[in-house]
């Protein structure tokens, strides 16, 4: 009998251990889900400040939809490295959200629902040259006021730009109205008609850049006052300016 109670007492305790070390494994789980140890060369794990500043932003919900087609890129091993990492920095980000980033990972299958939904959001469809089949790469979000923006392909030559092009698609989510910067110059950084080819000129690259976060307000050079409404006043080339 007393040989059974220790049989007994023995399993009770094994039991017991078993539940301790599941429950502390999940407590560590949840605790520890936001944070990562960098032990990278190049900080892979670790958000910038302004990136984190922005998910302190998020008032509302915003929705991100991760597209990766797992079957078409089977064979294509540098892209499935990517996507890996593109996942990771995606969950990185929703963790540090406390929940205001709802992340949703999906393989659009060939010919499926989640296919059609996302190349109607504008996803490029790339062909991998392997049995007609397409790759879906790309990232669709969304909020419940001012519609949707979209990363239609994740380029791999551009890695460095990654948290960049994330964190910049989730404040254009987030950011009712831009901040508005007042453009003085003497130079046409702005693009426009060029009287000397007589053709429309581009933007100059840094004011296409700043567009897609402000709105840049071109003053003139002539101005005796500036609106209240201008959070920052950019002088390009201020020579020949009083």
């Amino acid at each position: 009998m007393n040989r059974m109670n220790r049989k007994l007492s023995s399993g009770a305790t094994l039991a017991l251990l078993i539940v301790l070390f599941v429950a502390g494994a999940l407590l560590i789980t949840n605790l520890f889900r936001g944070a990562r140890l960098d032990l990278t060369a190049n900080n892979q794990y670790t958000l910038s400040d302004g990136t984190l500043q922005i998910l302190d932003s998020i008032d509302e919900p915003v929705s991100l939809k991760f597209y990766f087609s797992e079957e078409s890129s089977r064979d294509i091993p540098a892209i499935r490295t990517y996507a890996g990492r593109v996942k990771e920095m995606l969950e990185e980000m929703a963790a540090r959200a406390d929940g205001k980033l709802r992340l949703s990972v999906i393989d659009p299958k060939p010919f499926s629902e989640e296919e059609d939904e996302a190349t109607s959001a504008g996803l490029q469809a790339v062909p991998t040259g392997l049995g007609g089949q397409n790759l879906l790469f790309g990232l669709v979000g969304s909020n419940a006021t001012t519609g949707r923006t979209i990363i239609p392909f994740f380029q791999p030559d551009k890695e460095t730009f990654l948290e960049y092009d994330i964190a910049k698609l989730v404040q254009s989510l987030v950011v009712e109205s831009k901040p508005v910067i007042g453009l003085i110059s003497s130079l046409p950084v702005s693009g426009g008609f060029d009287p000397t080819t007589r053709q429309m000129s581009e933007p100059w690259a840094v004011i296409a850049g700043l567009r897609d976060l402000f709105e840049v307000r071109p003053l003139g050079t002539e101005l005796t006052s500036i609106d209240e409404t201008i959070s920052v006043l950019l002088v390009i080339h201020p020579k020949e300016l009083s």
